[in-house]
């Protein structure tokens, strides 16, 4: 069973935030997919990609929506498995409310060539982590980037489908597992 739950007060995130058991700290218990809105600012040595750390990479984004899930027992390709799911229910989401094109190219969400996301997956001795963050407002971006705001879509209304998207997909995976005979 996944859990979400959608936090009203708005915080940054930063990297550290990507860790086990911050969404116990935050009142899910379990497998779960915690989001909120706020800044995001993550120094080149808070980023968990090696790549981007020796290309000295960094990510800025004014505001976002974020998205940050926990899977225990798991390893970090079912992560990267559920981050791609993610996004391909993300662009779902947003077909549902815009008349925008999107394409997914591996986490990355584009329209045109204006990017709308920051996503990676990882695991710590405890659990499989994910961290998918949506530009809300991509103004101080490193790249060419595109926010909710430029899509006129409402933040709100975008996390509650998003959280009912995923909550309802990862169920009927779960229930599809444990209805099998084994061979």
């Amino acid at each position: 069973m996944i859990t979400t739950k959608f936090l009203t007060e708005e915080m940054p995130y930063t990297g550290p935030e990507l860790k086990s058991l911050f969404l116990y700290e935050n009142g899910l218990k379990g497998d779960g997919i915690l989001s909120w809105f706020g800044s995001c600012d993550v120094k080149t040595g808070d980023l968990v990609d090696a790549e981007d750390r020796v290309n000295d990479d960094f990510i800025k984004s004014k505001k976002m929506v974020h998205f940050l899930a926990e899977f225990f027992h798991k390893d970090v390709f079912f992560g990267i498995c559920v981050q791609r799911l993610m996004a391909e229910m993300i662009i779902d989401t947003l077909k549902e409310l815009t008349d925008k094109n999107f394409e997914r190219q591996g986490d990355d969400i584009y329209s045109g060539s204006k990017k709308l996301n920051v996503s990676i997956a990882t695991v710590s001795p405890l659990s499989t982590l994910i961290h998918f963050g949506v530009n809300i407002d991509s103004e101080g971006a490193p790249v060419e980037a595109i926010g909710l705001k430029d899509l006129n879509v409402d933040p709100v209304v975008f996390v509650n489908s998003c959280l009912e998207k995923f909550e309802e997909e990862l169920e009927d995976i779960y229930q599809a597992s444990v209805k099998v005979l084994s061979v």
